[in-house]
């Protein structure tokens, strides 16, 4: 079980890096840094849960495949879009 985002920073569990990557993606988003503690609804908690996710997953090879999916559902929308 993972443990909510405001715990893992209050525990400092979340190492620099990480703490400085969330800090730039809730800057870039406009949102606050709070907005990450809990399981928000809609597009912020996917996102939450997608930046979870990828944190947990520590193999490249791993990270390289769901990058490629990702890529492809992105091209996948990008076409749709175009007809």
């Amino acid at each position: 079980m993972m443990l909510p985002f405001k715990s893992m920073i209050e525990n400092q569990i979340l190492d620099a890096r990480s703490r400085s990557l969330l800090m730039r993606v809730s800057e870039a988003l406009g949102l606050p840094l709070e907005a990450f503690y809990s399981d928000a609804p809609g597009e912020a908690g996917e996102l939450l849960t997608l930046m979870r996710l990828w944190s947990a997953i520590e193999d490249k090879q791993a990270r390289q495949r769901i990058l490629t999916i990702a890529k492809q559902e992105f091209e996948r929308s990008a076409s749709t879009y175009k007809t």
